[in-house]
């Protein structure tokens, strides 16, 4: 079983994700915390072995070049949003005066209806949720909800970038409402964490 870090990036208000099993690590959006990874995954003597990616926003995937020198794990995204990775206006570094491309030799895995994939000998659970891109993914593993930009404590993510949509994201408020249990913790992108009983209660767009 995965034991669970955060690492908060107070700038940015920025969370990336690692899951733990013995001293291999599955990092969830290495945005802004690249250095705060480095040093936890130096410190502890651990080994990446994936990297997830809710979606292809710059906040969420600045720091894979930082992270990723000399390595052949694979990272995983949605093909929706797979151009992102190698287009700076789709990816909104444009907006931060940068120019983000990700290396060719990089190894990426497109995500496509898969409901589950199998890492470290654990399935986590993919659930497509366009609206805040084309290509926002939830990654749930046990109790957890991984839900990048999609779900915050108190509101949605937005839907004016590229390939944002509106009546996508509510479409799939309504499919999470259905989905996803009460008891689960909600692990967002941005902001706080909290469990989904308590997000329905005074998250507007779950009432």
């Amino acid at each position: 079983m995965f034991k669970l870090k955060t690492i908060k990036n107070q700038k940015m208000d920025m969370n990336s994700y690692l899951l733990i099993k013995k001293k291999h690590v599955i990092l969830i959006d290495p945005g802004f915390n690249g250095h705060e990874i480095l040093n936890v995954i130096e410190e502890n003597h651990y080994t990446i072995e994936a990297i997830l990616l809710t979606h292809g926003h710059y906040d969420h995937i600045r720091d894979i070049k930082l992270i990723y020198q000399n390595a052949d794990y694979p990272i995983y995204i949605h093909s929706n949003d797979y151009k992102s990775l190698y287009d700076p206006n789709m990816n909104y570094s444009k907006a931060f005066n940068q120019n983000f491309i990700l290396d060719k030799d990089m190894v990426v895995k497109k995500l496509n209806d898969e409901t589950s994939i199998n890492l470290l000998n654990e399935n986590i659970n993919v659930i497509h949720t366009p609206g805040h891109t084309f290509g926002s993914v939830m990654f749930e593993y046990n109790k957890y909800i991984f839900s990048g930009d999609t779900i915050f404590y108190d509101s949605i993510g937005r839907t004016d970038l590229f390939s944002g949509n509106f009546n996508a994201i509510r479409r799939s408020i309504n499919m999470i409402k259905d989905k996803i249990s009460n008891n689960k913790i909600i692990l967002p992108g941005h902001g706080q964490s909290g469990s989904f009983e308590e997000i329905k209660k005074i998250n507007r767009f779950f009432q």
